[in-house]
């Protein structure tokens, strides 16, 4: 049988295809391969950028301890990083709880810094919400009829953000609670909630003395 001009083309076509297909696929190969390696390369070098393989997801926290009768100003002392943060602090603390539109004399300043609340330490354990937000919240309960406190300001105050950096991260943080105005045991609930508000874990203190001499 005698090729037609167009039947020797398809032949080439498909000689030429058959030539090339495997060089095509090893090209392919090496740059899958070089790409893991850069991907490998840039894990070891900012490990902080490997996301979270997401095998282990936990969290718990825990009340240590809680320190009755220290200052406002010696808590955000303590909790700054240094005295610059601390002077920041102390400065938006107090424009907020002054008076809106009228002056802050040194006696006012020293009062809104001196007052004394209880200080609570708070063990934190959290897996598995890298890059993720979560946030404490605290309320206060009659230590006798196991309730909450009827004020609303002693309901749900959210303390502070977490942002997580890594897979796993364990922490103690201070929690300044202002004086809870009752004279009798009380104790505080920390909740620890994700950023969608679902809880995560919650735990008590022991019992302390509401009021504060």
């Amino acid at each position: 049988m005698t090729q037609t001009p167009e039947s020797e083309n398809e032949a080439w076509v498909r000689s030429k295809g058959r030539r090339i297909a495997p060089v095509g696929y090893a090209f392919a190969a090496a740059g899958l391969a070089l790409a893991s390696s850069l991907v490998t390369l840039v894990f070891t070098l900012w490990p902080g950028l490997k996301p979270d393989p997401g095998e282990r997801v936990g969290a718990n926290v825990s009340v240590l301890n809680v320190e009755p009768a220290v200052r406002y100003e010696d808590w955000i002392r303590r909790t700054s990083v240094d005295r610059q943060e601390m002077r920041r602090r102390t400065r938006d603390y107090v424009r907020r709880v002054g008076i809106p539109g009228e002056s802050i004399d040194a006696g006012t300043r020293q009062r809104i810094l001196g007052v004394k609340g209880n200080v609570a330490y708070i063990g934190l354990m959290i897996e598995g919400f890298k890059r993720q937000n979560v946030f404490l919240r605290w309320s206060i309960y009659d230590a006798q009829s196991m309730r909450r406190l009827a004020d609303r300001a002693f309901q749900d105050v959210r303390a502070f953000d977490v942002d997580l950096e890594a897979p796993s991260a364990r922490s103690v943080v201070q929690l300044w609670i202002p004086p809870v105005p009752v004279k009798r045991k009380v104790f505080v609930r920390i909740e620890l909630l994700s950023r969608e508000g679902v809880l995560l874990a919650v735990a008590n203190s022991a019992k302390f003395a509401g009021f504060i001499r």
